[in-house]
């Protein structure tokens, strides 16, 4: 199994990643989900999309006037989650995806290609 991580170098060259984990019939696992069909089996990340708003709330407030002492410091990641059942019939070694993992993915691509949950925005 290959892990790709934020790293941009890597995720700048993840096709050449798939394309190099399929003919060998590994799995593709990343942190990058930007993308739903690139051949990875699993995509867990950040949705910046939500980042992106939730930082622009925070500016507001300090805009606004608020004191920035008065701010908590929160922890927050919104995640993403992005299936790929087509890869599966591609790995050397038979695998299967939780069924929990699949029903709360944001995006599902099925046995054919085909996305069929769509991200959230």
């Amino acid at each position: 199994m290959i892990l790709v991580t934020g790293d941009n170098t890597v995720g700048l060259a993840l096709d050449s990643v798939v394309e190099a984990a399929n003919r060998g019939e590994i799995p593709v696992l990343t942190l990058i989900t930007t993308t739903p069909n690139k051949g990875t089996l699993l995509d867990l990340g950040a949705d910046f999309y939500e980042v992106g708003k939730l930082q622009g709330h925070l500016a507001a407030k300090l805009i606004n006037g608020d004191d920035p002492a008065s701010v908590p410091i929160e922890n927050v990641v919104p995640e993403v989650i992005v299936v790929n059942k087509r890869v599966l019939s591609t790995l050397k070694d038979p695998r299967r995806l939780l069924k929990e993992i699949v029903e709360n993915a944001d995006a599902v691509i099925d046995e054919n290609g085909k996305e069929v949950k769509n991200l959230k925005k």
